[in-house]
């Protein structure tokens, strides 16, 4: 499932992008499942999303904000994953 909005103000440009998923499995048995977020405000955007795997009882998450103005972008990031543990970063980019 997925909810978009977006519109404009004098301002700023805004959107809001919500969506999740379930994956069942035979029988019937909810197997997986997933959430995301995605807002945007002007020139920052803020992401997050979280899975739950009920099979290998794993769950997953991150969060991110990120600031882009012109040719320039910059954002940080943290989660947890069971294949990459706690985990934080950041990064750069500029485009020509």
């Amino acid at each position: 499932a997925r909810y978009k909005v977006s519109g404009e103000s004098s301002l700023s440009a805004r959107s809001l992008n919500l969506g999740g998923s379930v994956e069942v499995g035979p029988g019937g048995d909810l197997t997986k499942g997933s959430a995301d977020l995605l807002l945007s405000r002007g020139e920052w955007t803020y992401r997050g999303s979280l899975n739950r795997n009920l099979n290998t009882g794993t769950t997953g998450a991150e969060l991110s904000a990120g600031y882009k103005k012109g040719n320039l972008e910059f954002y940080g990031l943290g989660g947890h994953s069971a294949e990459r543990g706690n985990y934080v970063g950041a990064g750069l980019t500029f485009r020509f």
